[in-house]
């Protein structure tokens, strides 16, 4: 393996006595879903983990193709976990935003921009009552900059992940436009969804 994950996520089950799983890159390059489970005996005493280890190369393979293909996109993009937070985005977002990639990973979604603190983000389960599981053209007023409003319209989608356990939200935000005349408040503007498609 490229780094000490064997080690560490055994080390971690025999702690916390929980099964961990995470995503693991060998030294020629291939990805493995790595799960780790403690080893009970017959006498339920703990003698040590079993690993097992699922090939996810051709999955990751197709993450990175689609990736770049994300990365042309004007809209931003964002996955986030199921606490909201951001665990990848695309060059648009990152642009429009003004941050970098070491900057918005592992960020709540409201702590990039307060537009973004709204009931209809406020948790997974919210998102999970929406119709379809989803939020559709869902329009906010975001103070992106030097002062002056821009309008995004939000779509919102459940995404379920394989390899990982729980489940991923796909954001997507489109810059419809600047807000002419309209300086920032201050104040978080309370996204309402359209009827436009």
């Amino acid at each position: 393996m490229k780094s000490d994950s064997l080690n560490s996520a055994a080390q971690e089950v025999l702690d916390k006595l929980v099964p961990v799983v995470e995503e693991v890159e060998t030294m020629d390059g291939r990805w493995f879903s790595l799960r780790v489970h403690p080893y009970r005996t017959t006498e339920n005493l703990i003698a040590g983990v079993v690993m097992s280890f699922v090939d996810i190369n051709r999955q990751m393979q197709l993450q990175e193709e689609q990736g770049k293909i994300i990365d042309t996109m004007r809209e931003s993009v964002l996955v986030l976990d199921p606490d909201l937070r951001i665990t990848s985005a695309n060059l648009a977002f990152y642009r429009i935003f003004q941050m970098s990639a070491a900057e918005a990973e592992g960020k709540h979604i409201r702590d990039v921009n307060k537009c973004l603190d709204i009931p209809q983000l406020g948790s997974l389960a919210v998102i999970e009552k929406e119709e379809n599981k989803r939020i559709e053209n869902l329009e906010i007023d975001c103070d992106l900059s030097n002062g002056r409003m821009h309008r995004l319209r939000l779509n919102g989608y459940l995404l379920h992940v394989s390899s990982a356990p729980g489940q991923k939200v796909l954001l997507v935000m489109e810059e419809i436009d600047a807000c002419p005349g309209k300086p920032s408040s201050g104040k978080n503007s309370k996204g309402k969804p359209t009827n436009k498609k």
